[in-house]
């Protein structure tokens, strides 16, 4: 188990995975990024699942979606960070989504409350804040 915070790159490490997770679609491999359970909150939506392969699956809802708006990358600005305890971390980012032209399509902003586990870093609750432009 670690047991320290980190230097701030093992977080970059993680949102940049999970960047490439996202702008390839994958979501399997941003699924794998979350804890069990994972819980998103939003002004509209409420909900927890239980297992990575729930969470997978509801990723790949939204994948018509992002295809039919061109997205092709995922990257992020981390706004905010706090150390919570020596395990528990909570980040503000704001990702930017582009298409592969190099277009910008939109950013929206996400806190994050993560946890650092046996195996790395993952994020257990989310919620979207204000709307994305």
């Amino acid at each position: 188990m670690t047991d320290t915070a980190d230097d701030g790159d093992e977080l970059e490490r993680y949102l940049a995975r999970y960047g490439e997770a996202l702008g390839a679609m994958d979501a399997t491999a941003t699924a794998a990024l979350w804890g069990e359970p994972s819980m998103m909150l939003t002004d509209e939506f409420a909900g927890m699942l239980e297992t990575r392969e729930q969470l997978a699956a509801a990723l790949a809802t939204a994948q018509p979606e992002y295809r039919a708006q061109g997205l092709a990358r995922a990257t992020h600005t981390l706004v905010e960070r706090a150390e919570l305890s020596p395990r528990l971390l909570r980040a503000h980012v704001r990702w930017h989504f582009w298409k592969a032209d190099g277009e910008h399509i939109a950013d929206a902003d996400f806190e994050y409350l993560l946890r650092r586990d046996d195996d790395g870093l993952h994020a257990y609750a989310a919620t979207l804040r204000g709307d994305p432009s």
